[in-house]
């Protein structure tokens, strides 16, 4: 008998000033929080952005991301993160929030 394994995702939250390791030969879900700008910086190791089983692109020490506003805090991005060759560890170095078009009325301030 032959058994395949494949590994399951394991999420993590980007919040600001957050240690995230990423463990090689695990793929992992991030969740960045919604309407705001993050990125996240290598302390050391690379990663790379996958769907599926298939790269996305090349190894980098670095990502952004930018999500939407929504209902929840937190969105999860469209991709997989994996740890190229070893293990990597980041650190989310800036969390901005994204204001795409804004207006005041009577001293609200309404973000959309």
């Amino acid at each position: 008998m032959c058994w395949h394994v494949i590994a399951e995702s394991r999420e993590l939250l980007a919040a600001q000033g957050s240690i995230l390791k990423f463990v090689a030969g695990v793929p992992y879900q991030l969740k960045v929080r919604s309407g705001v700008s993050t990125r996240l910086v290598a302390n050391s190791g690379m990663v790379a952005l996958y769907r599926g089983e298939s790269g996305d692109g090349e190894c980098v020490t670095s990502l952004d991301f930018s999500t939407p506003a929504a209902a929840t805090p937190y969105l999860g991005i469209d991709r997989l993160i994996r740890a190229c060759g070893g293990d990597a560890v980041f650190q989310v170095s800036d969390v901005r929030w994204c204001i795409i078009a804004s207006s005041s009325v009577a001293g609200y301030l309404f973000l959309v």
